[in-house]
């Protein structure tokens, strides 16, 4: 392989057979409509393959974009957000963007993000699950943003996970299994995401939910908070369904400092589908993450080239595991 700090868009262009204006009408995000994808994709394959990259900086002169993008998230130590960057990675990557993970939550975390976009250091945001005013923030800037999991607002473009179906999917679970008797575990947090997912529950459980515990994100503090609420009894639930893996993880661990087996006592389902679910044997709603920062991604970039607003529902699946199983015969 050649030395890539050597390599020039004319030694890209002898590699995969055109012209050296097509390697850099590629480069420069102008190709569209002046050579065809196939070649496109022909010439940035070449490109991967002998470990070229154009300089951001010549670049950036010549597009008028810094060619980066900010996917901001709420947390940045939840492992379910590492598979959306792999995905939104996967989507810039080949067309030279770089992917910035900004944390929401951090001091000035969005504003400092939409501050940026507006002086063009970064090109355009992914904004993963936004409260309300996160969402008013992102408004801001309606042709450089798109949300992803945080309702469907009009103004601006919009993916989404098929929550509905997830939580149908686990309620019939639990009625199938014979559970008549389901508490609800959610987060102390005001994100669009987990208000639909309480909402789903309430509607699709209905007089089968007998208890909603909210207790907070922080591990420790989440875990020792469900320890006193699972040894009270969850007023005799026999399944909990949580609004994410984390909290499922923290009532795994909660049950089990209180004597609780689970599932044989105590049927847990999560949602999300992240290392936690699989470390721990839950089943679990699996969400499409890497899909998502893909599509939320390429939705983004298409954007900055001039499209229109656009919208995307992407369905989920039930993983089944071993934490849940049929209520035991004498209620706790």
């Amino acid at each position: 392989m050649a030395d890539p700090r050597k390599l020039t868009s004319k030694d890209i262009a002898r590699h995969a057979g055109v012209s050296q204006t097509t390697v850099s009408l590629v480069f420069r995000d102008a190709a569209d409509g002046k050579i065809s994808a196939a070649t496109q994709e022909r010439v940035r394959k070449v490109a991967e393959e002998l470990g070229y990259r154009p300089s951001p900086s010549a670049r950036s002169l010549r597009s008028g974009r810094a060619h980066m993008i900010g996917l901001v998230i709420p947390n940045v130590s939840d492992p379910f957000f590492g598979d959306v960057l792999r995905g939104s990675q996967a989507a810039a990557s080949p067309r030279g963007y770089t992917v910035a993970m900004i944390e929401s939550g951090a001091k000035a975390g969005l504003s400092d993000a939409i501050a940026a976009t507006r002086a063009a250091t970064l090109d355009g945001l992914v904004l993963h699950s936004p409260n309300r005013r996160e969402l008013r923030q992102a408004r801001e800037i309606p042709n450089g943003a798109v949300v992803l999991d945080g309702g469907t607002p009009r103004t601006i473009s919009w993916v989404r996970y098929d929550l509905a179906t997830g939580v149908r999917l686990a309620i019939d679970l639990l009625r199938e299994l014979g559970h008549r008797r389901i508490a609800h575990i959610h987060g102390d947090t005001t994100r669009i995401t987990f208000a639909e997912r309480d909402k789903g529950i309430a509607a699709a459980a209905a007089d089968l939910l007998v208890s909603t515990v909210e207790v907070s994100f922080d591990f420790d503090k989440g875990r020792d908070e469900l320890e006193d609420r699972i040894a009270g009894g969850l007023n005799g639930a026999t399944a909990a369904i949580c609004d994410s893996d984390s909290l499922a993880a923290m009532a795994f661990s909660a049950a089990q400092a209180r004597g609780v087996s689970v599932p044989d006592q105590l049927s847990l389902i999560g949602f999300n589908e992240t290392h936690l679910s699989r470390a721990l044997g839950l089943t679990t709603i699996a969400l499409p993450a890497a899909d998502a920062g893909r599509a939320a991604t390429e939705m983004l970039l298409a954007q900055l080239d001039g499209t229109g607003l656009s919208h995307r529902l992407l369905g989920v699946e039930l993983r089944r595991r071993g934490s849940t199983a049929a209520p035991a015969a004498t209620p706790r």
